[in-house]
């Protein structure tokens, strides 16, 4: 390279000068440099500058070239002493002067803490491709690739990066901080304190700076990113960084080479959030009531959904009954149940199953109708000073509801209740204990010392004799147990949990 023939991009000179100045990098950014460094002339601008400022020395001290990379060919030996300087001086001005009292890194990362992993925290109608669904039971529980035909699936990493994934879709999940998308849709929110995220597909990648945005990529190879909020940075080979900002939106030719064309963001196209599988219910007359509840964004497939209605609050009991899975308001399937709900002596029968046949499925307005009706109230009751009123929620359900077994349910699992940390530890043999604030609980306070567990049908019911009380408990997903009968929010699995 003869001096000045060569013009370093932007975004090579602004790696430099933060080098320079001892600023430290990330690992998505050593990857980005890497990546620029891959150009000869860059390379040579890149150790020239750091030269002048005497951090080349540092970086070579004591380096020693292996012996199977210099190569007899001309010109081989010299690249590789360039490429070895490059990245020691990455390592060192990256994380030396960055953090000196830090361990040393792989700069491509890795995803050894099982507790800083990403993982699964949300699924909605997926089916699998053959043979890719993810062990989540089981022991090693990291993802590594996602790849399903329909639904949705959210997954979050351990610096809080959330990426919500929409089928059909084939994704890797490459570091801490990084993804590669090989085909699908999805949204990430990335929070503040993890700038930097990095997604890499076929002909480019984004880096975030904090925000949320959406990428679309077609088997063809077409390219839809937009950003809901904040900015990132779009990175093609040989082409100029482009940048994003809050409410725009490019589209990029599968075509090598094709110029980004800017287009109106299309918020409906993708999904943001998992939805939420909670829906309110109350009853405060005398008489039946019938309640309708819109699930199309959950109904992704023909599966075996299951409609738990669970009460919350309230000391009168409600009858459920006629309840239907509807498509347009037509009633598809109805279950032959006929429950109850309330307080724990009053719940029976409240898990209502509603499978649908492949036959039946098809994408509309799909609906869960059901009837309910305050139980017998006694005959002395004042209705002007204590008034009918009990308030809860229909869960519905699919997936791990209907098919979980008892291994799925072995472990520790984490709520709070009246401003307490509870922890009921499940044992493979039946049993059941609990800690309370740390404290396992034991002698007399232990009403669970006789109590046994056991699953049907994917419900666990519980036994509490002392109590001469049944609980019945199910998964919505690996991570996630519902309380049926009782007012508890959901309870998580510990991440300290045995398998």
């Amino acid at each position: 390279m003869k001096p000045g023939s060569y013009t370093p991009s932007g975004e090579l000179r602004h790696f430099v000068d933060r080098l320079i100045l001892g600023e430290s990098l990330s690992r998505t950014e050593s990857a980005q440099l890497e990546g620029l460094l891959e150009d000869d002339d860059a390379l040579a601008y890149f150790v020239s500058s750091l030269q002048q400022d005497e951090l080349l020395p540092l970086a070579l001290e004591g380096i020693k070239l292996p012996e199977d990379r210099i190569s007899s060919r001309r010109g081989w030996a010299m690249r590789a002493i360039w490429v070895a300087a490059a990245a020691s001086v990455v390592f060192i001005a990256g994380y030396h002067f960055g953090n000196r009292n830090a361990p040393t890194q792989n700069l491509m990362g890795s995803i050894s803490d099982d507790s800083n992993a990403p993982r699964l925290t949300g699924l909605v109608g997926v089916e699998w491709e053959p043979g890719s669904e993810p062990d989540l039971i089981g022991g090693d529980r990291q993802l590594h690739n996602l790849a399903f035909r329909s639904g949705l699936a959210e997954v979050t990493y351990g610096n809080g990066v959330r990426v919500t994934l929409q089928g059909p879709v084939d994704f890797s999940i490459t570091g801490p901080k990084s993804a590669r998308l090989n085909h699908g849709r999805f949204v990430a929110h990335v929070p503040r304190s993890a700038e930097g995220f990095r997604v890499d597909y076929e002909g480019g990648s984004i880096v975030d700076l904090g925000t949320e945005f959406g990428l679309d990529l077609s088997p063809a190879g077409e390219v839809e990113v937009g950003v809901f909020d904040g900015e990132i940075e779009l990175h093609r080979p040989h082409e100029e960084t482009l940048s994003l900002l809050a409410n725009q939106a490019l589209l990029v030719a599968g075509e090598s080479g094709q110029a980004a064309t800017s287009i109106p963001l299309n918020r409906t196209k993708f999904v943001r959030r998992i939805p939420s599988r909670d829906f309110r219910w109350e009853m405060d007359r005398i008489g039946p009531v019938t309640v309708e509840y819109d699930v199309s964004h959950l109904v992704w497939k023909a599966s075996d959904y299951r409609a738990i209605f669970k009460w919350m609050q309230g000391e009168d009991g409600v009858s459920v009954r006629n309840v239907s899975l509807c498509l347009d308001g037509e009633p598809v399937v109805t279950s032959p149940i006929e429950g109850a709900t309330g307080s724990l002596h009053n719940v029976r029968d409240n898990v209502f199953p509603l499978s649908l046949p492949p036959s039946e499925y098809k994408r509309g307005v799909w609906t869960v109708q059901a009837t309910l009706e305050n139980l017998p109230l006694a005959e002395d009751r004042d209705l002007e000073s204590h008034p009918i009123g009990s308030i809860g929620i229909m869960l519905f359900e699919e997936g791990l509801v209907s098919s979980a077994t008892e291994k799925d349910f072995v472990g520790t699992w984490d709520y709070n209740y009246d401003g307490l940390r509870y922890q009921r530890h499940f044992h493979a043999d039946g049993t059941i204990t609990m800690s309370i604030n740390g404290r396992l609980i034991t002698g007399k306070e232990d009403y669970f010392s006789d109590s046994r567990w056991w699953v049907n049908q994917g419900i666990l019911h519980l036994s509490i004799p002392k109590l001469g009380l049944n609980e019945l408990h199910v998964l919505r997903d690996a991570d996630t147990l519902i309380f049926v009968n009782n007012p508890y929010e959901n309870a998580t699995r510990s991440k300290t949990s045995a398998q």
